[in-house]
């Protein structure tokens, strides 16, 4: 994209972040080494109507003041860390369903303390992209960069720099502007991937090509890729024989989106999460360091799926 003159390349600021988690950690807080005020957490929570029934009943004990606020945040603490470990809740392709991401969210029993990691694609196509950013960005989630996300970072870009609107106004155009800056540096700020060395896990919106290092993969096929065929071609095109992730031979497990056609994968190390929610599919996680998958079917078909299936 030219805008006088200048391209808008709208790439990220890091091309990838670290997840530390001590799995070797003695205390609740170790294994991802934060400091939380779990009060203020479960605020955000109440606000992005997540929150679970548990905790809203302590809340509504307090608020009531039935406990005092020494209590209830003794109590909210000893709830939280009475449980094994905080948890990486990946979530695949939510593209403005947050309907099915708020559902998906309590049927996770998330918590304060657990971490949301989108595979991207958090916009476009669905009913709300702006307010599935608004809860990203407020509950401190993390995600990778799906192409659409890029597309709209893309626009956001070439409306600050006064860029005439298209002639026919894009689902991407559109979403750009209805952005507030907030949700401008926050969709910015989506690196390609992101990476966590204590669970030997990756996360990218598309996929990875086996034997390229990750510094020297490729960003567009990070954000577009689904099928590597016979002769090394690698391609955003749906070839049913063909999955790139079958091919995957790295060390990590590799968590992806962005493939709706295969839905669920499973393979050694990589899982396809994109189960096709804004299609009328489901909506999918995937709750680390168990590895347990949880979904909850969307409300309707938002989008007509049209793409062309290759063999």
């Amino acid at each position: 994209m030219i805008v006088n003159g200048r391209p808008i390349l709208a790439n990220p600021p890091k091309s990838t972040l670290i997840v530390p988690y001590n799995t070797s950690s003695t205390t609740y807080r170790g294994f991802m080494n934060f400091t939380r005020d779990y009060a203020a957490e479960l605020e955000l929570h109440v606000s992005e109507k997540v929150a679970t029934k548990r905790l809203l009943n302590l809340r509504a004990l307090y608020l009531a003041g039935n406990i005092t606020k020494t209590s209830y945040e003794e109590t909210l603490t000893s709830l939280i860390e009475s449980r094994p470990h905080p948890r990486i809740i990946v979530i695949g392709d939510v593209h403005g369903c947050v309907s099915e991401l708020r559902s998906l969210l309590r049927r996770c029993d998330y918590h304060p303390g657990d971490l949301l990691l989108f595979l991207g694609d958090l916009v476009s196509k669905g009913p709300s992209s702006k307010s599935v950013i608004k809860l990203a960005r407020t509950l401190k989630s993390l995600s990778v960069r799906g192409n659409h996300d890029f597309e709209v970072v893309r626009w956001s870009q070439a409306i600050k720099n006064n860029a005439e609107p298209p002639l026919y106004q894009t689902e991407h155009y559109t979403i750009a502007r209805t952005l507030s800056e907030a949700d401008i540096k926050y969709m910015s700020s989506l690196p390609w991937y992101i990476t966590c060395p204590g669970l030997n896990s990756l996360f990218v919106h598309a996929g990875f090509v086996s034997g390229v290092k990750l510094k020297k993969q490729n960003p567009r096929l990070m954000m577009n890729m689904r099928s590597i065929l016979p002769d090394g071609t690698v391609t955003s095109k749906f070839f049913e024989n063909w999955p790139w992730a079958r091919l995957w031979d790295g060390t990590e497990t590799v968590y992806f989106g962005h493939d709706a056609d295969r839905g669920l994968q499973s393979y050694d190390n990589a899982v396809g999460l994109d189960t096709g929610a804004v299609y009328g599919g489901r909506l999918t996680a995937c709750v680390l360091p168990e590895r347990r998958m949880v979904s909850v079917s969307a409300r309707k078909a938002y989008f007509m799926y049209r793409r062309k299936r290759y063999t």
